[in-house]
């Protein structure tokens, strides 16, 4: 691990707008401009509020901050914490597709349920919130 203190301020923001923009570009190819924006509207919102929630009240990721040298903050969440819960959320969600063989086709019945489910234990390993699968390796 690199002790330059340069590398340590941009390191964060190169990853998260690393993944944005490789999650953004395939979401684009896959589902469409608009589908993508509104996707990430929603992560945005979503992300956004439970990170500030538990910032300001604990609840429920419980008491923390954020110690990313970053200039941009909104609510005490750094803006690039957004862009990289967008590009987790969109590749655990693809490879929830891939795993259950539903990548080339809409889920339909039981997979309506059974994507999502994988996609947030890919994302968060279910109650073991903060060993993330898919962000820990890289």
């Amino acid at each position: 691990m690199s002790t330059n203190p340069l590398l340590l301020a941009v390191a964060p923001a190169i990853y998260a707008l690393l993944i944005l923009v490789i999650a953004g570009v395939h979401s684009r190819e896959r589902y469409g401009l608009t589908n993508t924006v509104i996707l990430f509207m929603i992560t945005w919102a979503i992300s956004l509020f439970f990170e500030a929630l538990s910032i300001q009240t604990g609840f429920p990721f419980g008491f923390y901050h954020y110690t990313i040298p970053t200039p941009i903050y909104i609510f005490h969440v750094p803006l690039i914490i957004i862009f990289a819960y967008f590009g987790v959320g969109y590749f655990s969600w693809t490879l929830s597709h891939v795993f259950t063989g539903q990548y080339s086709k809409r889920p339909e019945g039981k997979w309506i349920i059974v994507v999502p489910f994988i996609a947030s234990f890919l994302m968060d390993v279910g109650p073991l919130h903060g060993s993330y699968l898919i962000d820990d390796p890289v």
